[in-house]
């Protein structure tokens, strides 16, 4: 059994389609999720869209990889603390193509997520 949450509150389980035992789970740079199980059993979902990974910190600024759909509305969303404050919209943005790069400066130390606007 694999339960997903939208929101970190409430979750959903799912049946796999496998009656092997899922033996280790792990997230790859592709933004997809393995399954490994018994048997040989081998499970890879979907990419899990829209993500946003952090790039690093160089002279011009935080980098932060976006990946969504292509045309399709994002917002960008950062806070000072990572519990506590709400979140802040930064930047509305459609995304040109299936992955971008976008440099923030001044966010070196801020919490961001990425939300679809649909």
């Amino acid at each position: 059994m694999v339960v997903s949450s939208e929101d970190g509150s409430s979750w959903t389980s799912h049946q796999l389609p496998t009656e092997n035992r899922i033996r280790s789970l792990l997230f790859t740079r592709a933004g997809t999720f393995i399954a490994v199980g018994s048997n040989r059993a081998n499970l890879e979902s979907g990419p899990l869209l829209p993500s946003l990974r952090a790039l690093g910190i160089g002279l011009e600024g935080f980098r932060l990889e976006m990946r969504g759909w292509p045309g399709r509305e994002y917002i960008l969303q950062t806070r000072s603390q990572l519990t506590g404050d709400s979140w802040r919209d930064a930047e509305l943005m459609t995304l040109p193509g299936a992955r971008t790069n976008l440099v923030r400066l001044g966010d070196e130390n801020a919490y961001f997520r990425l939300i679809d606007r649909f």
